[in-house]
């Protein structure tokens, strides 16, 4: 918990970002800088509770790798995930799913996509947003 919170507290101050902009005249002399300060979006854990199961779908946005955490699976109560794109294409399909699954959307391009995840007879859908 305490390396959570430290980690947490890290990324809180390298929120901000400044870029450094330079004017300068036609001799080559500096006539102007300019600071901009950007804030870095910082994408947080959603989640969602499921009958006895919690799900957690991080980071969204992604950039590329996904992670999909659910909780109390057994070998004998699993999930299955599906990541469609929004014109219904079936991207990828995981069955038996028991814990943390890893996805790799850095393949894909830029745009929203559909994740449904199924334990038993229950559904839970998602939006995941994917940019570069």
């Amino acid at each position: 918990m305490k390396i959570l919170i430290t980690l947490l507290i890290l990324v809180a101050i390298n929120l901000q970002a400044v870029d450094h902009y330079f004017y300068y005249d036609g001799a080559g002399n500096r006539e102007e800088r300019t600071q901009i300060k950007r804030l870095k979006v910082v994408a947080q854990p959603k989640d969602e509770v499921l009958g006895e199961h919690k799900i957690t779908v991080y980071p969204n946005p992604t950039y590329g790798p996904l992670k999909i955490d659910i909780t109390n699976l057994t070998e004998e109560i699993t999930a299955e995930i599906e990541v469609l794109s929004l014109s219904g294409e079936m991207l990828f399909e995981f069955k038996d799913i028991v814990g943390i699954t890893n996805i790799d959307m850095s393949k894909q391009v830029n745009g929203v996509y559909l994740i449904n995840i199924r334990i038993g007879e229950k559904t839970s859908y998602w939006k995941i947003v994917k940019n570069n």
